[in-house]
């Protein structure tokens, strides 16, 4: 049995206090949450001018009520597994006994079950929530 729990619905209204955003080095992110959250779009975008750029960076932004992970996981439009491990472990790490949010539609469909095996075996002590 999955420990994530999956919910119907928008990421946005989750009431979570961390949402993770999945960005590229390109200086892709989903448009929804930098729309959403322009702080988060801001740091990001000063994160990009520096030299440090590279797969498995990880951006925590407060923004109002809920903190923005941005995660560089994607490099020329593929997403990179061994970045989303590292940062998962990262934030296993840093948010020990939080809950935090994820929307499937931010990742690859065809490795959706390897993304979830990755959540599951990363996040130990946190309690992920998937919206699809």
């Amino acid at each position: 049995m999955s420990k994530i729990l999956f919910k119907k619905g928008n990421v946005l209204k989750s009431g979570a206090r961390y949402l993770f955003h999945p960005c590229g080095v390109n200086g892709v992110g989903f448009k929804l949450i930098f729309e959403s959250y322009p702080f988060a779009k801001s740091e990001f975008e000063k994160l990009l001018l520096t030299s440090r750029i590279k797969c498995g960076i990880l951006q925590s932004i407060k923004c109002r009520n809920i903190t923005v992970i941005n995660a560089i996981v994607y490099e020329n439009g593929k997403f990179k597994f061994d970045a989303f491990a590292d940062i998962l472990d990262e934030i296993e790490e840093m948010m020990y006994g939080k809950t935090i949010v994820f929307s499937k539609t931010f990742f690859p469909e065809k490795d959706w079950l390897a993304i979830e095996g990755l959540i599951e075996s990363r996040l130990i002590s946190l309690s992920p929530i998937v919206y699809y």
